[in-house]
């Protein structure tokens, strides 16, 4: 069976103890064999005086007390180095402690907020059943109303993108004020799409607290945008279409942008207005809106100019982009 360190270290020192009496004894036995040996040799006879006791006292006493004096410092230095040395490890024990007691709150914590997170998920995938028609329905109205409205044609213009956003921020309003004949409108999905909202908040929470319970936040909105299927992410992009920072939607459509929640939807020329309406961020590394990024760019739309709330054949106006990055209207 192999010794502890500790048992090894303890030994060291017995033996260092042992060392230091035999040296001591020795020193003494040598003090006084030469004493003595010189007292024979010279013929003398032990004295009954007490005086030159005394000094003989003091020969004995001034050769030993620096060679005692020279172990106690030796024994003094070595213990302020092996207190020294316990007061290292107690220290590092503990650290190790506390860094263990932190690992194990961390863990609780990510455990915690992982079951909550499942939790939501779990009532997210509950209401997402509930809704599948409603989902359907007002996807099938959004898609029939931007076709009968100005609906662009596959040439990326600056009017095309343009018309593109007044239609997609005029039917983001549309739906939510206004309902004809029973037609869903995006109210009816209030709460849908608020349980998507209190998600991303709850891990947005996680990954930005001082405890950091959690380090990658996009991991578990990944995971939620799994869920989300075509219908129900250009359902999203519309909730929050929103372009004033005061709008009640804008946090919303800060966490989109910052989770990438709009990666996967797949566009067509209906959609690119939505380009226009959020940052790039919300897209990830989707190929097809990058490349309408690019095209805008190249078309000096993200220049600062007054975007009309609506383009429409129906306004009897063209709006066009004049070569300053200026937008004009043209009486049809």
């Amino acid at each position: 069976m192999e010794k502890s360190e500790t048992d090894t270290e303890i030994e060291k020192l017995q033996k260092k103890i042992k060392w230091s009496w035999w040296v001591a004894a020795t020193s003494a036995l040598l003090v006084i064999g030469f004493y003595f040996g010189r007292f024979v040799n010279s013929g003398a006879s032990l004295s009954l005086d007490t005086t030159i006791w005394g000094g003989f006292g003091s020969y004995f006493g001034g050769i030993l007390s620096p060679i005692v004096a020279l172990f106690a410092l030796y024994w003094l230095t070595q213990s302020v180095l092996i207190q020294k040395k316990e007061l290292s490890e107690t220290q590092e024990t503990l650290r190790k402690t506390q860094l263990s007691h932190y690992q194990q709150t961390k863990t609780q914590e990510k455990k915690r907020f992982e079951d909550t997170f499942f939790s939501l998920l779990d009532q997210f995938n509950a209401i997402s059943r509930e809704m599948g028609d409603v989902n359907n329905s007002l996807y099938s109205h959004l898609t029939q109303m931007m076709n009968t409205e100005f609906c662009p044609s596959e040439e990326t213009s600056g009017f095309a993108f343009l018309a593109s956003k007044g239609n997609c921020i005029e039917y983001r309003d549309f739906s939510f004020n206004f309902s004809k004949g029973g037609q869903v409108t995006l109210n009816d999905l209030s709460h849908y799409f608020r349980v998507i909202y209190h998600i991303l908040k709850f891990v947005e929470s996680a990954e930005c607290s001082s405890e950091k319970v959690i380090y990658n936040g996009k991991f578990y909105t990944n995971i939620l945008r799994s869920f989300l299927g075509q219908k129900e992410t250009v359902l999203l992009a519309f909730n929050c279409a929103v372009m004033e920072k005061s709008d009640p939607f804008y946090n919303y459509r800060r966490l989109i942008e910052k989770y990438e929640m709009l990666e996967h939807m797949t566009f067509n020329h209906r959609w690119i207005g939505l380009c226009m309406i959020y940052n790039k961020s919300a897209f990830g590394a989707n190929e097809d809106a990058q490349g309408y990024y690019e095209t805008m760019d190249e078309l000096g739309l993200f220049s600062p100019i007054e975007i009309p709330r609506k383009v429409t054949l129906s306004s009897a106006i063209i709006w066009k982009l004049t070569p300053t990055g200026k937008i004009k209207s043209q009486q049809m």
